[in-house]
C-alpha cells in the first residue's frame, strides 16, 4: 500500500503545474488593478502531456497574482514561451514573455519573466526580437486568403495568429511559408475581421 501511495505521489508530482504567486505594483507604487491574459504555447511536457495553445484571463485585485501553469523549460519543441499581457484599469497595456520552470515551490513573477529588451531570463537564454499584436498585411474582403507579416517567424512554432480573438491552428486553419500566411478556404477572413499576430524573429 505504501508503495502504491508513493507511486501515486510521484505521478502527481510529474503532472504538477508550477504555481506563480506574487503581489505586483505599478511604477507609482500602487498595487496593480486590472486583467492579465496568458497565452499558452503548443507543446509537449517532459511528463508526456500534450498542451494545446490556449488563452486564459485572470482578474487581478490589489496586485495579487495566483496563476498555475504547465512548466515549459523542458518542453518540446524547445524555446517555447508564454505570452503574458497586462491590461490595467487605467493606463497603457503591455506584454512580456514567461518561461515556466518545474518547481515544487511557488515562484514570483520576476523569476519567470523574460526581459524583452534582451536581458537574461531564468534560464539565461538570450531573447530574440518579438512582434507584438502585429496586423498582417492583406485585403480582408471575404476572398483574399494570403497575408504577409513584417518578418519571418523564427522558429515558425513561435507564431500565434488570432482571428477575432480566436487562436488559429497552423496546418489546420492556415499554412505558413516564410513570412506569408495562407488561410484555408473555410477560414477565409471576412469583411470586418481582425487579424493579429505575435511571434519571434
Amino acid at each position: 500500500m505504501r508503495r502504491l501511495i508513493g507511486l501515486f505521489m510521484l505521478a502527481c508530482a510529474a503532472w504538477a503545474q508550477t504555481q506563480i504567486r506574487d503581489t505586483i505594483y505599478s511604477g507609482a507604487g500602487a498595487t496593480f488593478q486590472g486583467r492579465i491574459v496568458v497565452i499558452s504555447p503548443d507543446m509537449r511536457t517532459q511528463s508526456g502531456r500534450t498542451i494545446v495553445r490556449s488563452r486564459q484571463e485572470f482578474d487581478i485585485t490589489n496586485g495579487v497574482v495566483s496563476i498555475d501553469l504547465e512548466p515549459n523549460d523542458t518542453a518540446s519543441p524547445p524555446e517555447t514561451y508564454y505570452i503574458v499581457q497586462y491590461f490595467p484599469r487605467r493606463g497603457q497595456s503591455w506584454s512580456e514573455q514567461w518561461i515556466i520552470p518545474t518547481s515544487a515551490v511557488p515562484l514570483r513573477v520576476h523569476e519567470v519573466r523574460i526581459i524583452s529588451s534582451g536581458g537574461l531570463g531564468p534560464t539565461l537564454q538570450r531573447v530574440p526580437n518579438f512582434a507584438d499584436s502585429e496586423v498582417p498585411v492583406g485585403a480582408i474582403d471575404g476572398n483574399n486568403r494570403v497575408f504577409n507579416m513584417a518578418h519571418t517567424p523564427s522558429p515558425p512554432t513561435s507564431l500565434l495568429l488570432t482571428r477575432n480573438g480566436l487562436v488559429m491552428k497552423r496546418e489546420l486553419d492556415y499554412t505558413l511559408n516564410g513570412n506569408t500566411v495562407t488561410f484555408v478556404l473555410a477560414q477565409t477572413p471576412q469583411v470586418g475581421d481582425i487579424l493579429l499576430a505575435w511571434y519571434r524573429y
